[in-house]
């Protein structure tokens, strides 16, 4: 518990009960040789931190009923996780965008199988072998695991949010459109009313750069998305998806007034229709913090390029590359409301994925959460 506080969680101590709450977790380095059976559990969390974390004094585990360093190493790996074993521990070094499913191996050891499990919380497609293994110390793990989820909620008590966050070429707009028609909820994509702006900002002969002058001019701009997309009364739906306004689009939604104007809109957008299918870089983090269910879709940035490769009749294989990873650069590191995995969020990494799985996925955790 005392690690978990030091990483940022915030726990409560009760008379007969100890609460955590989660959120963003921090990384750091923390000697587990008097505790050392939590080292397992520790290298799980950490695939969720923020920066590395490194486990010291533990060496002698790999004497346990497996090598159990190896063994996480070898587990997390599997998972999109970066681990590396020292002399006495190991360091996860976590890249949230990289998190995928996998089947992992449990080497008959309790603790393997029951660490393990924590990813599968954040991660789907989890499958983990031989995990009646937890027979040994904790029979009704899964069982309990399972009870731990929240009650499920009336969606006529809740404004009904799915947060669809991700970098471009994930899979998002697709996705998105069609979960929305599987749960019978609206969709808004988000993206194309920065996207909007951008058009707005070319067709006026707007620097997209000039921050004051692009805010005035999101405040001007009459914006309807749906089937269709105008700007200004304008048919604007092929035109927001060009290369031109993939240039520039990241400087618009990197502008702080830009996004002022705009999330308000969305947010008064979501909260009278009850609800909906949002997509975007923010939606989870700025948009909706709240929302009740959260999703990161991510993808193999060579598989996102090929994707918008497919797509573009004007760019070569490489121009498209790199230009996706000038927009990962800059939505991920400016300064407002930069594309990060929300806390909570459950990560889907598409590469290996047809969309209709991904739909189909995405529709059962939802309803798990939210009742229809």
């Amino acid at each position: 518990m005392d690690v978990l506080e030091q990483l940022g969680a915030n726990v409560v101590w009760g008379e007969d009960y100890i609460e955590v709450e989660g959120g963003r977790i921090s990384g750091g380095t923390f000697n587990l040789r008097e505790c050392s059976d939590t080292t397992q559990t520790l290298a799980a969390v950490a695939a969720f931190a923020e920066t590395a974390i490194e486990i010291t004094g533990v060496g002698f585990i790999r004497r346990k009923e497996t090598d159990r360093l190896a063994a996480m190493v070898n587990e997390l790996t599997k998972c999109g996780v970066e681990a590396t074993e020292t002399k006495d521990g190991l360091i996860v070094r976590p890249n949230l965008w990289s998190l995928r499913g996998a089947t992992v191996d449990t080497y008959g050891d309790h603790r393997m199988a029951m660490s393990m499990a924590l990813l599968s919380l954040r991660i789907p497609r989890i499958e983990i072998n031989d995990h009646d293994c937890v027979e040994k110390t904790f029979p009704a793990f899964f069982s309990r695991l399972e009870g731990l989820r929240p009650e499920v909620k009336s969606r006529r008590d809740v404004v009904a949010v799915v947060a669809i966050d991700g970098p471009a070429g994930s899979g998002k707009s697709t996705v998105a459109r069609l979960l929305a028609t599987e749960l019978n909820l609206p969709h808004f994509d988000t993206g194309a009313m920065y996207r909007a702006v951008a058009v707005a900002a070319l067709r006026a002969g707007i620097d997209s750069e000039d921050q004051d002058a692009t805010t005035d001019l999101a405040r001007r701009t009459e914006i309807a998305i749906g089937q269709r997309t105008f700007v200004d009364g304008i048919e604007a739906t092929d035109e927001i998806r060009t290369p031109e306004v993939d240039q520039h689009v990241s400087a618009v939604a990197a502008n702080p007034g830009v996004r002022r104007v705009l999330v308000a809109q969305q947010r008064k957008w979501a909260t009278e229709l009850g609800g909906g299918v949002m997509e975007g870089r923010d939606i989870g983090t700025e948009v909706f913090p709240d929302a009740v269910f959260k999703v990161f879709l991510t993808a193999q940035p060579e598989v996102r390029a090929r994707r918008r490769y497919d797509e573009s009749s004007v760019q070569t294989l490489g121009d498209v590359a790199d230009d996706l990873e000038r927009r990962d650069l800059i939505d991920s590191t400016r300064a407002d409301s930069p594309l990060q995995v929300a806390p909570g969020a459950v990560v889907v990494d598409t590469s290996e994925l047809e969309i209709p799985e991904v739909v189909s996925e995405l529709a059962h955790l939802f309803r798990l959460v939210v009742e229809d």
